[in-house]
């Protein structure tokens, strides 16, 4: 896995990891595991991402997604924090587009555009064989440019 940081994307991710969500650093060829699950008790997908850097602690990158309805879901990660996303599909690519963020503190929802944090993400899921799909993920701000990214391959294991 490739991970990518501007400048600015590297002060906002630093007040991410409060909320345990994206990763502190950039590197190439970077080994990640990714698990996912669903329980009977919930409609939430969760996601357990492992990233691998040399000569440094496993980062843990955890989050549950949820419907929200009109083809949209939203990724949460701790303290209620989430980003909202419309899912599409490109010919066999499914693909995300950030909505704004959102916070939800009780039974308040705070609603934050994409614009006033990292910016506007996009990720695309796309097949490769059977067993192999590349991701790319992207967030580009209207003044700061590319803040964070990150791309690679991945094989599913049974």
């Amino acid at each position: 896995m490739k991970v990518e940081a501007s400048m600015v994307g590297k002060i906002f991710i630093t007040s991410c990891r409060l909320f345990e969500a994206l990763v502190p650093f950039t590197g190439h060829d970077i080994p990640v595991t990714v698990r996912n699950w669903s329980r009977a008790d919930s409609a939430a997908m969760f996601w357990h991402r492992t990233f691998c850097y040399p000569g440094k602690q496993p980062v843990i990158f955890r989050s549950r997604m949820e419907y929200a309805g009109n083809n949209e879901i939203v990724e949460y990660v701790k303290y209620g924090l989430g980003i909202r996303m419309k899912l599409s599909t490109e010919g066999e690519t499914l693909r995300y587009d950030s909505l704004g963020y959102q916070w939800d503190l009780g039974p308040f929802t705070l609603r934050i555009p994409d614009w006033l944090l990292l910016g506007k993400a996009v990720i695309r899921e796309t097949p490769i064989s059977e067993q192999t799909f590349q991701v790319a993920f992207d967030i580009n701000h209207p003044l700061w440019g590319h803040t964070f990214g990150y791309s690679g391959q991945f094989k599913f294991r049974g």
